[in-house]
């Protein structure tokens, strides 16, 4: 007998009633107080002598809402779960099963969780309870999302997998806010950029990313790479807009997102495995596999997770001989992706538990994913590139971390050190950089690939210490902290040492039952050397010290309804841009913006719709100075800018088996100071800010679910996600802007339409889906490329992926 079934025949036990009655003959039940959860369900089983399943980690640590006098055993049990998460199922007359609320839609969520869940069908009628509900730690305390007074949106573990988000990339286009891009002109994928509410990065980043609460360092100057995290075994990706400066520190101008890993268990096991198989048109196979397992080694004092994951996922631009125009290499744009992770919880005792952490994450490119125009039939999803060379990408990174938590009573006491040991290398083709010739018949010499390559790596040593009030609920709260790092980056020919140490801290005060108001600051100091190895080493440095405060105000109504005001700060310090050889080095100085934010949270009609709107007001110092040369690949961002904006969620059930949601953003950040260069103007106040997807994005969904047959429950969905071009003006458009380009037109605005059918019974779901079902190829980020061989250049660009086809299942236990 497996250890889970152990576990539901236990809890079974323990609430079973020796002899059950009827739903039928069900009277009403007496009142049952507010209390630990478990021990409501107990209480619940003795007075309606129904049997009550469920797995004990389930109800862990969750609080049942008080039920009146009077109500019938279902309407109790509705009453009971309420905000919990939870969801109950009568198996027959005499049983009923409790277990968390599956997701019917892609993240876009109502309360900061997933989506939206169907809660009963029990044999005398259907009803809905409500909508789903998730913990977050967006404010570094563990609390409902619906109480954050910040706009967020929150990936769960199961929203992601129901639909098919796989990592960032599907994480940028589905998320409202959040733009993810990278340049077609730079071997594959390797500069990255990572930008919210409008605010870019161009040098130094803007959105902070985080593992848990490691902060994850830009490979590359003005990027990311490609150092995120798998979604496999994820409990949660957090999405949070606007400036975060105080509570998850700098770099966070824009927002931050945050990959929360899923934690050991010291009283339950459990098991999850996933597979995926796919088919692109005019495109190779994607598949994956995933298997995830923990639970108790020593009951309530050791505990064990790990998981292991594997994705190929199939190329769809050929690369081809740019003097034959035979094919090179057929679908030559190949990624695999890697995902290993293990925990330890140990609790020596109730007060103290300790978990080491550790986590791989590797990704491989094997070619570019950007096309040429001149080569390329879009129309017939044919898209090919005649680079002389191969362009390869890959990265991988390592993470391990010791986390120690101590309850100490009157506070809780959180001790977080974790090493981040990443590196790149990527290969580039320049072949076309000083311009060349194409033979035409055999008597021309050859032309060999001029290629060069860019390696480097990054560790990083962080300690974290943090205290903060035991009741967050008591009419004083407060939280403080230090942060220490060190980070050494190589990046030949540069070298970087950079030091931070940053202390904050936060108080809260009730002021009367529902209004609450907080302060906090964040003071840190920071500093870089670096070494550029040349003929002659160039060597520099600087340090700073930033104040970032934030302050908000939230009430809450009898309802349950939150409203909120917030005016925060980003900063993030200067450094220097790892440069390439033959390039020169560019330092950046230090940039702020002050965020103001309003916003609300709102239960409708009896908990049946969730609605969530913010409108914002950000001010961007954006200090940079004049621009770097274009060939060395820097970007360009200077003079002050504002982003003025408003995100809008809604969503709920229709019927009780229709349910729709939308979700969306819209910003509009432009420069307010114009700037010269040379005696000419090269930004006018107004221009767009450069490199932002603006102002629309929307992403919505409407599911329908069959009644249940045989215990099989099969729900239909369609998904649309439509991310704005941005309408300039913009630095490609000013001819003296050192970005102009002749006939340059905006990024177009893009549309995706996924349809997924979802077949489900018992712990198993399997999922058949199409994405791109119009099979949209908008030309972006057109740009021009070397490696044309050809004097003139050509235009590269990229485009989504083509029509995909593709089964998916997931078996949990």
């Amino acid at each position: 007998m497996t250890p889970m079934r152990v576990s539901l025949l236990l809890c079974a036990a323990w609430t079973c009633i020796v002899a059950p009655t009827a739903l039928g003959d069900a009277a009403p039940i007496a009142a049952i107080e507010a209390q630990p959860l478990g021990r409501a369900l107990t209480e619940f089983a003795s007075k309606t002598g129904l049997q009550v399943i469920y797995v004990s980690e389930v109800v862990e640590q969750r609080q049942s809402t008080a039920v009146p006098t009077g109500l019938s055993p279902g309407s109790a049990l509705s009453r009971l779960l309420e905000g919990t998460g939870l969801q109950f199922e009568f198996l027959n007359e005499r049983a009923v099963r409790i277990h968390a609320m599956p997701a019917v839609s892609g993240g876009v969520s109502p309360k900061g969780a997933s989506l939206p869940a169907r809660s009963v069908e029990w044999n005398t009628g259907k009803q809905v309870t409500g909508l789903d509900e998730v913990v977050v730690t967006a404010m570094r305390r563990e609390e409902l999302a619906s109480d954050v007074p910040i706009s967020m949106l929150v990936w769960s573990q199961e929203a992601a997998e129901v639909s098919g988000i796989k990592g960032i990339s599907e994480i940028g286009v589905m998320t409202p806010g959040l733009g993810f891009d990278w340049r077609s002109n730079v071997g594959a994928g390797v500069y990255t950029a990572l930008e919210m509410r409008g605010v870019t990065g161009r040098h130094g980043v803007s959105t902070g990313v985080f593992i848990d609460d490691t902060l994850v360092p830009a490979a590359y100057h003005d990027t990311y790479g490609r150092s995120f995290p798998a979604m496999f075994d994820l409990d949660r990706v957090e999405v949070l807009r606007g400036a975060q400066g105080m509570l998850l520190g700098q770099g966070t101008l824009g927002g931050a997102i945050r990959f929360i890993s899923s934690q050991p268990s010291l009283t339950t096991f459990s098991s999850h495995a996933a597979a995926d198989w796919a088919t692109t048109a005019h495109g190779d196979m994607s598949y994956e596999a995933g298997v995830a397992a923990g639970g108790p080694l020593t009951n309530d004092v050791l505990g064990l997770r790990a998981s292991g994951w594997y994705r190929s996922e199939g190329g769809f631009v050929d690369r081809i001989d740019p003097f034959t125009g035979e094919t090179v290499d057929r679908d030559a744009n190949r990624i695999a992706s890697k995902s290993t992770r293990v925990a330890l919880a140990w609790a020596p005792s109730d007060s103290l538990r300790i978990t080491p952490a550790f986590d791989y994450e590797s990704f491989s490119a094997s070619d570019t994913a950007a096309f040429f125009m001149h080569l390329s039939d879009p129309d017939r999803s044919v898209f090919r590139n005649s680079n002389l060379a191969r362009q390869p990408f890959s990265s991988r990174f390592y993470l391990g971390s010791l986390k120690l938590e101590a309850d100490l009573r009157a506070m809780e006491f959180v001790s977080i050190t974790s090493l981040l040991d990443s590196s790149a290398i990527s290969l580039h083709d320049l072949t076309c950089l000083e311009g060349c010739e194409i033979p035409t018949g055999p008597e021309d010499p050859a032309i060999d690939a001029q290629v060069i390559t860019i390696e480097g790596t990054d560790r990083v040593l962080s300690q974290e210490l943090r205290l903060a009030s035991a009741d967050p609920d008591a009419t004083f709260s407060w939280l403080a902290g230090v942060l220490y790092s060190t980070s050494d980056t190589r990046f030949v020919p540069t070298a970087i040492d950079e030091d931070r140490l940053e202390g904050y801290a936060q108080f809260s005060r009730r002021l009367g039952k529902r209004l609450t108001a907080s302060a906090g600051w964040r003071i840190g100091r920071s500093s870089y050397d670096y070494v550029i190895e040349s003929e002659a080493d160039l060597k520099g440095g600087d340090d700073d010290t930033s104040v970032t405060p934030r302050f908000d105000i939230s009430y809450r109504t009898d309802a349950g309804n939150l409203f909120y005001l917030t005016a925060a700060e980003g900063y993030r310090s200067g450094g220097v841009a790892p440069v390439v050889a033959g390039c020169g080095h560019y330092e950046f100085p230090a940039d702020t913006v002050w965020d103001y934010e309003m916003g609300a949270k709102s239960d409708l009609f009896g908990g049946r719709a969730h609605v969530e709107a913010a409108v914002f007001h950000m001010r961007w110092v954006n200090d940079q100075r004049d621009p770097a040369e274009i060939g060395c690949l820097f970007g360009f961002q200077r003079g002050k800018a504002v982003s003025n904006g408003f995100e809008l969620f809604a969503q709920g059930w229709i019927t009780d088996r229709i349910s729709a949601g939308v979700a969306m953003s819209y910003t509009d950040a432009h420069y307010t100071q114009a700037v010269e260069s040379d005696g000419a103007v090269i930004v006018h106040d107004g221009d767009a800010v450069q490199g932002a997807r603006l102002p629309w994005n929307v992403s919505a969904y409407i599911g329908y679910e069959f009644p249940a047959v045989h215990g099989v429950t099969v729900n239909v969905r369609a998904e649309d996600y439509f991310r704005g071009g941005n309408p300039g003006p913009s630095l490609e458009n000013n001819p003296a802007s050192p970005f102009h380009v002749p006939g340059y037109k905006r990024e177009p605005s893009t549309n995706q339409l996924n349809l997924h059918v979802n077949v489900s019974r018992a712990e198993m779901n399997i999922r058949f889906y199409v994405n791109n079902v119009l099979n949209a190829w908008p030309i972006l980020n057109k740009t021009f490329s070397f490696g044309c061989c050809n004097a003139d250049g050509v235009d590269a660009a990229y485009t989504m992926t083509p029509r995909t086809i593709g089964v998916s299942a997931t078996w949990r236990l």
